[in-house]
This record gives C-alpha cells, structure tokens and sequence, in this order.
C-alpha cells in the first residue's frame, strides 16, 4: 500500500512539475507584462504636463504672451514620388490669460513656406525679433505668421536632439507689443531651451 502511494506522490509531482508548473509560470509572466506595459495615452498625458509646465515657467519668467513649441515632422509624401514633405506643427503651447492661441492655425505646414526663418534657425540657433514693425530689423518672413497670432515681437531658439545634435524644433515666445529682452533674459530663454531640448530628446527616445 506504501509502495503504490509513494508511486501515486511521484505521479503528482511530475504532473505539478511538467504541466501546472509552466501555466503557473506563463499566467506570472503574462501578469508583469501588463503591469509593465505602459500606456501611451497616459505616457504622454505625463510629458505633456512636464512639458507645459517648463514652458509655463518661461512665460511668466519672462513676462511673455504666449509661449510655444514646434516640433518638425513628416508630413507624408509628394504624389509622383517617395520624397517625404518635409513640415512642422506646434505641439505645445501656453497663453496669457485673453491671448489667442495659434496651435490650430500652425498645424501641419510645409517647412518651404517658412524657408528663410527655418535656415535662420538652423545657421544661428536663434531668431531674436524685438519688434516686427521696425524695418530695420531682419524678420526672416516671419511678419505675416506673427500678424495671425497678433506678435509684435518673437524670440525663437532652436531645439536639438541630445544624441544626434539634429534640429528637432524650436521654442519661441511671443508678445502682443514690442518687447526688447536683456541679455540676461536671453541667457535665461537659451538655459531653458537647452533643458526642454534634454527632455523632449529624451521623451522621443525612450
């Protein structure tokens, strides 16, 4: 009797070991995959918020109007080829309270209406416009754009990708009047740039 039930004990184990101890296994695996797996919605909710709240800080630092981020992109292809149309769109963007926002406006445009700025911007880094009335200051056919979203003044930088150093967008601030910024204010613009450059690099690649 003792002989058969020490036969039926290794029957169990090896039914435990060779069947229910792989389910046991996969049910754990499949379990952490789903805790694990992020959610991209809620993934980029969570950037977003990071992202609007530096550029938040830079407005009222800065006292500015609006402030936003364009990012460039692909915009598809030409029809009789594969050549991609190269385009940018602003992704974020913060107002005064009473300033109209222009996301909407500036949505999936081709880079080539915008050709003078965007070489500007890749040459230099920077477009400074303290006042887009005065004829003597370089506007880079940037007037007519600031027009729609009623700009006397824009200061844009560049933004770069940490591991490629390839230009990835810009940040600009905007004002509702001419507005000329001290050199510290634009050392300061330029250290944040370079911050929201670090965290856009990194919420792209990650």
């Amino acid at each position: 009797m003792s002989h058969q039930m020490e036969i039926f004990a290794t029957i169990i184990i090896a039914l435990i070991t060779a069947v229910i101890g792989p389910i046991v296994l996969e049910w754990v695996k499949v379990k952490l995959s789903k805790k694990d797996k992020e959610d991209p919605i809620k993934k980029g909710c969570q950037q977003g918020l990071v992202i609007e709240e530096e550029i938040e800080n830079i407005r009222e630092e800065l006292n500015g109007d609006r402030v936003w981020i364009s990012m460039f992109h692909n915009g598809g292809n030409y029809l009789h080829t594969n050549k991609s149309i190269q385009k940018f769109s602003i992704v974020y963007e913060v107002d005064r309270p009473g300033v109209a926002r222009i996301a909407h406006t500036f949505t999936n445009i081709p880079l080539s209406l915008f050709a003078k700025s965007t070489d500007e911007i890749l040459k230099t880094g920077y477009i400074f416009i303290p006042n887009f009335d005065d004829p003597t200051i370089a506007t880079f056919g940037l007037k007519a754009g600031a027009d729609v979203g009623g700009a006397k003044a824009s200061y844009c930088i560049a933004l770069f990708d940490i591991k490629t150093e390839a230009c990835i967008g810009i940040v600009g601030i905007d004002y509702i009047k001419p507005k000329k910024l001290t050199g510290e204010e634009k050392g300061f613009f330029m250290e944040r740039a370079n911050r929201l450059s670090g965290f856009i690099s990194t919420f792209l690649n990650s």
